[in-house]
């Protein structure tokens, strides 16, 4: 656990895991470590903010402009996933992004 602020709710966990998977498949098929594709408390800051956009993964310390570009929609729609579609909870919202260049 992190000393970044209060410990995460039951729905942030979730939150985080699912993005530790994603992180994890993505390193795998990029041949790097976890920690090259988004560190442990990059992951939590996501959650707590919580990122909505690509805008608000910029202001993640750390994070930086390329990973932004390079992950962001993937984070977004990660994040998206979890809450199964459902926007009652909590909306993280589709970006013209995530469903790649036309």
């Amino acid at each position: 656990p992190l000393d970044s602020g209060p410990p995460l709710s039951g729905e942030q966990v979730k939150w985080v895991i699912a993005l530790k998977r994603w992180r994890a498949d993505q390193a795998a098929q990029e041949g790097v470590p976890l920690y090259m594709v988004a560190q442990n408390r990059w992951l939590e800051e996501i959650v707590r903010m919580p990122a909505r956009g690509l805008d608000d993964l910029m202001k993640v310390r750390g994070l930086g402009e390329w990973r932004v570009q390079k992950y962001g929609a993937q984070i977004l729609e990660t994040l998206s996933a979890v809450n199964g579609g459902n926007s009652a909870k909590r909306s993280w919202p589709s970006t013209p992004y995530a469903a790649g260049r036309a």
